[in-house]
């Protein structure tokens, strides 16, 4: 034994790759006795055979944690920790927690992964340069984002229906794709001067992975048993997109390039005219048909109002992203729940509306109080005769009392329920309350009535 490191409770530990200036090495302690996760980078040259802990280069803690991984960049730079626990304790998903930290060499920075939406990690990767890495994560529809050697947002590449992340051999291109129990989408891109522009996207049905070729030039898409039993095969296609063969197999346990020694291929960037060929190929083949979902009536003209794996509402423009809004302003609170925060706007719309439907029942207490008046000063006037028949040009025909307490108690009936549910934690909209304050006046009218 040369060199030994000796650390208490450590269940895993990961080298830096061995072409770097200096190896590294991470190791992962978990949670022992209420104390937090950690991990920690030492330098391999200051070991001993003793086993002496040196001084850590770097070190970050964390809760919630019940395995670990490590990914480290091909410079040794920088490790990517990635974190899961079987248990999610917000309660938002079956399938446990996921995490992404951050480790950088030289200990400038040691945190979390600036991810931008909630939900699990489905998958990261370094760039074979090491210079960025690729995430995909968030519930689905699942966003994907780039990132800096330095753990930095270089470009956000929107959301869709995506679960595996892949960088071809010279990080030229890399595909984005979602498999499994997804559509199958891969989306393409292509490094350019400043950043990475997409090139195409295609549809593998069935497909489980994706892997590049040695050249970086093409990929193969496969579909193995036992992970499904049906269509096994593998598809190859050209770095733009475009198929090149399918070969079908009864059953296909695994499908995958013949390795080549680093060196054989040079980095190469697919013709422009291959690339234009590929699109239009893609282009050509006919959209299936989209059958929409029924949507209950009250709920036509407000937007789609479905679930969607493709997009994601915060990348909604336009018409689009204003009947999104329509359609979340018009579903009902969820009851007991927390009352959802309204924007500027919307609290000075609330306003309005129940400002005009407090002047609208204003308006009908008025013309009934009216009415009722009206009544007792003709019975007053007729002094117990026969009441004298109405003319034509009262401008307000009296309403028969018994009718007009039989629609009271009835709309007080209806405001008693009412309030019988806001005490269940139904959040009452502008009209409800308005409907809520009228119970006293309706009450007084009712006593009027009844003498």
């Amino acid at each position: 034994i040369i060199k030994k490191l000796r650390l208490p409770s450590v269940e895993a530990a990961a080298l830096s790759p061995a072409d770097a200036q200096n190896t590294l090495v991470a190791c992962y302690v978990p949670e022992v006795k209420g104390a937090p996760a950690s991990v920690t980078l030492f330098e391999t040259a200051q070991l001993t055979p003793k086993g002496d802990a040196p001084a850590p280069i770097a070190r970050k803690s964390f809760f919630k944690c019940s395995s670990c991984s490590f990914m480290w960049n091909a410079k040794g730079t920088a490790v990517i920790v990635q974190t899961a626990s079987e248990v999610d304790t917000a309660n938002k998903s079956y399938y446990g927690a996921s995490n992404l930290h951050f480790l950088t060499a030289d200990g400038s920075y040691e945190g979390a992964v600036p991810l931008s939406k909630e939900g699990p990690v489905h998958d990261v990767q370094w760039s074979p340069t090491g210079d960025e890495f690729l995430v995909t994560y968030g519930f689905m529809p699942a966003k994907s984002t780039l990132f800096s050697a330095s753990c930095e947002v270089l470009q956000q590449l929107g959301a869709g229906p995506h679960n595996i992340v892949r960088f071809n051999p010279f990080g030229s291109y890399f595909a984005i794709c979602g498999f499994g129990n997804l559509p199958g989408d891969v989306e393409i891109y292509e490094r350019k001067a400043r950043n990475w522009a997409k090139l195409n996207s295609v549809r593998v049905s069935n497909a489980v992975d994706l892997e590049w070729s040695p050249d970086g030039l093409a990929f193969l898409t496969s579909t193995v048993s036992p992970r499904l039993r049906v269509d096994n095969g593998f598809k190859v296609f050209n770095a733009a997109g475009q198929q090149l063969s399918h070969v079908e197999f009864p059953v296909l346990y695994a499908a995958s390039w013949q390795p080549a020694p680093r060196g054989k291929y040079e980095r190469r960037v697919l013709p422009k005219d291959l690339a234009m060929a590929a699109k239009e190929a893609v282009a050509a083949v006919p959209a299936q048909k989209k059958v929409e979902a029924f949507k209950p009536r009250h709920l036509r003209g407000l937007g789609s109002g479905n679930f969607s794996l493709a997009a994601d509402d915060d990348d909604l423009k336009g018409k689009a992203q204003a009947a999104c809004a329509r359609y979340k302003a018009s579903r009902p609170g969820i009851p007991g729940s927390e009352p959802v925060a309204m924007t500027k706007n919307q609290k000075k719309a609330a306003a309005k509306k129940k400002a005009k439907a407090k002047k609208a029942v204003e308006a009908e207490q008025e013309s009934s109080q009216a009415a009722i008046k009206q009544q007792q000063q003709q019975a007053g006037a007729d002094g117990g005769q026969e009441s004298a028949p109405v003319q034509e040009a009262s401008p307000v025909a009296p309403q028969d009392p018994a009718k007009r307490l039989r629609n009271l108690r009835k709309k007080l009936k209806q405001t008693e329920d009412l309030e019988k549910k806001v005490a269940e934690g139904l959040a009452p909209s502008a009209e409800q309350q308005a409907k809520l304050d009228t119970k006293q006046s309706l009450l007084d009218e009712i006593a009027a009535l009844e003498i």
